[in-house]
């Protein structure tokens, strides 16, 4: 089927028969997309014969009747933007493909650009017709060169009678590296299925990001913790992967057949009480919100120096603020906690129209769905897993994104429970330690709108890709020009060591600070081995500042498979 879409002059994509006035609904799509363009990152602008110059604006609000709008509500709920084998026929399509439905098509260039500006509007009738946009949008987003995960990503919202097509059936999107490993075997039980997929993306990306789709408290397969569970439709968003908790680093890992996967982390702190679960109901999850805000900790300073409303009110939205992502249509600090304010008068009675049409409220929603809030024994608040629990770990991996929450069982085992956001530990601060006053983080997207982390000098506003609380480059290595790979993991940074022209992913110089952590040193060549003595029962001093640790391995097993853990 690969190459019957990939070759094929036309696909054409079939929705169904004509029905709840379709035909309505894409004589608008179409007017809609002609009116616009999109760039290289993905953004739209005004195609040059546009009639309406204005409509690609995101302040701009449609002038459609009721009539108008329930055609599009009714055309989004169409079943087959949520079926994964028809995924394909777009994807492969690309260009010269098209939707139809009963006698009328539409290109579906055109079809997309009308469906992400209709997304992208401040203001639309419900959050459910964002939501449905939302996906759709998301079913090219890969088309710039994304990454395995990213589509892992958008694949969870999509069903499939066979659970096992969860990853069978994006064979024929996926890059090369990850559909030539994986063997075709409907016999196989579901978790060997996803396990051999975790673990081929793992080899070849170095980058343990696979994780973030883990959920103990809803798993339904068997197997180890650390293999996610894809075989349930999932629509809550993972945690961002800008928040770079672990920075720009690759995973150390060491796998024995058949459930034992060794990585390498710091454990730094526990949690202390968690809260109700938010609804996944998307009228009701805001709800919570009111129950978190009374189990703060105090109502004064937090850890970071922020009043503990607006660390609250950036922890809904894990920091998604105009300040760290300097984007015009992003909600600022303050109006942040402007929204939280309004999210607080909230009841299960009351109809506020304003807050549940607005943006960024799906968005909040999509962050704290089916999640519960929590504080830690040294100050910080985060959200978690529905299955988060008082005494959980709360840990950096190497080579992910986010914080994971691992549990100690009494044997001095772990369950992987899920990630978690913690406020004021995102860009490695438990790492490498906070910023200084002079400096902050922000995520900007580059050419492809691929998003890139930057620190800007408060001084003279200068932005640099150099972290300061990093040595300068080796003599030996230097940055080198992006281009993303088949291999490349979801968000990395390329660097070239001058002597043997290696290509790395990651930062040497903060995998040279990692290996501290994972008792590995660097080769002038930029390889990395693991020390004498340093292996499955040994205990290694390690040396900081003002203190010494001893790193300990323990296991984190779930049923009876075991994964092993270096906690710090």
């Amino acid at each position: 089927m690969t190459n019957i879409y990939t070759l094929a002059q036309r696909v054409i994509a079939w929705l169904g028969e004509e029905s709840n006035n379709s035909k309505h609904a894409l004589a608008t799509l179409q007017h809609i997309g002609r009116q616009l363009e999109a760039t290289k990152s993905g953004r739209i602008i005004a195609a040059p014969d546009a009639t309406e110059p204005h409509l690609w604006r995101n302040d701009h609000a449609p002038s459609f009747d009721q009539r108008t709008w329930q055609a599009l509500i009714n055309f989004v709920e169409c079943a087959w933007f949520y079926r994964l084998w028809c995924w394909q026929e777009i994807k492969l399509g690309s260009w010269h493909a098209f939707l139809q439905c009963g006698g009328d098509t539409i290109p579906w260039n055109n079809f997309w650009l009308a469906v992400l500006c209709l997304h992208n509007k401040d203001s639309l009738p419900s959050m459910r017709f964002r939501e449905r946009c939302r996906h759709i949008v998301f079913l090219k987003y890969d088309d710039a060169g994304h990454s395995m995960s990213n589509i892992l990503d958008v694949s969870r919202s999509k069903g499939c009678a066979n659970p096992r097509d969860k990853i069978y059936g994006l064979l024929g999107i996926t890059p090369t590296y990850f559909s030539s490993r994986i063997v075709v075997d409907y016999l196989r039980p579901v978790e060997d299925v996803y396990k051999e997929a975790f673990l081929t993306h793992l080899n070849a990306t170095k980058r343990l990001e696979l994780l973030k789709h883990c959920d103990l408290a809803n798993r339904q397969i068997g197997g180890p913790s650390w293999v996610p569970d894809w075989s349930k439709t999932e629509f809550a968003a993972p945690v961002l992967s800008e928040q770079l908790s672990s920075g720009i680093s690759r995973a150390w890992f060491t796998y024995t057949e058949p459930d034992v996967l060794e990585v390498v982390g710091k454990q730094y702190t526990t949690i202390k009480a968690v809260s109700g679960m938010a609804s996944k109901v998307e009228e009701e999850t805001l709800l919570a919100v009111g129950d978190w805000f009374q189990h703060l900790p105090n109502k004064g300073t937090y850890v970071t120096g922020e009043t503990m409303e607006t660390a609250f009110a950036l922890t809904l939205c894990m920091n998604r603020t105009r300040e760290r992502h300097p984007y015009s249509h992003f909600l600022s600090i303050s109006e942040w906690v402007g929204m939280l304010r309004n999210i607080l008068c909230l009841t299960a009675t009351t109809q506020d129209d304003t807050i549940y049409s607005a943006r960024e409220t799906t968005n909040t929603i999509q962050k704290i769905r089916g999640r519960r809030f929590f504080t830690t024994e040294t100050g910080h608040i985060g959200t978690a897993p529905a299955g988060a629990q008082t005494g959980d770990s709360v840990c950096f991996i190497l080579g992910t994104y986010a914080l994971i929450v691992l549990r100690r069982t009494s044997s001095a085992q772990f369950h992987v429970v899920g990630e978690c956001y913690v406020h004021g530990l995102s860009d490695a601060v438990g790492i490498l330690g906070p910023l200084s006053d002079h400096w902050k983080t922000i995520i900007k997207g580059d050419a492809l709108g691929r998003p890139t982390q930057r620190l800007v000098h408060l001084t003279d506003h200068e932005e640099t890709l150099n972290d300061p609380r990093l040595e300068p480059l080796p003599w030996n290595w230097e940055r080198a020009t992006y281009e993303r790979l088949a291999d490349d993991p979801a968000i990395f940074e390329r660097f070239r060591n001058l002597e043997t022209e290696e290509l790395v992913n990651c930062d040497p110089r903060f995998f040279r600070r990692c290996s501290r952590l994972a008792g590995l040193s660097c080769s002038p060549s930029g390889s990395l081995e693991r020390q004498q003595g340093i292996g499955p029962g040994a205990l290694h001093p390690v040396e900081r500042k003002h203190e010494q640790s001893t790193r300990l391995r323990v296991l984190l097993t779930i049923r009876d498979t075991v994964i092993e853990f270096w906690v710090i």
